[in-house]
């Protein structure tokens, strides 16, 4: 147990730690993974896994490089206008 342990953190400094000692992943990094993106110069591309009639969903993903850009989910029968919706706000991104 030292200063940067989240017992002295909230016994001590009086502050919320950034870690629980049994978490699987730092709270630092989701805090850091809902931070805007940053253009990169790369590319937009999107990906779709279609799913039919049924309990599964249809699924689209926009991203730049290793950076997710918005992600739809949807168990309609027939998503493709979810879809549609989901993709025309990133058309301008395709143009590069």
């Amino acid at each position: 147990m030292g200063e940067e342990s989240p017992l002295w953190q909230a016994r001590v400094r009086g502050q919320f730690p950034t870690q629980s000692e049994d978490a699987l992943i730092s709270l630092a990094w989701l805090e850091s993974a809902r931070s805007p993106a940053v253009d990169t110069g790369e590319r937009v591309v999107a990906g779709i896994d279609v799913a039919g009639p049924g309990k599964d969903e249809t699924v689209v993903t926009v991203r730049c490089g290793d950076v997710i850009l918005e992600q739809g989910f949807w168990a309609d029968a027939d998503a493709r206008g979810h879809a549609v919706h989901l993709l025309n706000k990133w058309r301008n991104a395709w143009k590069r």
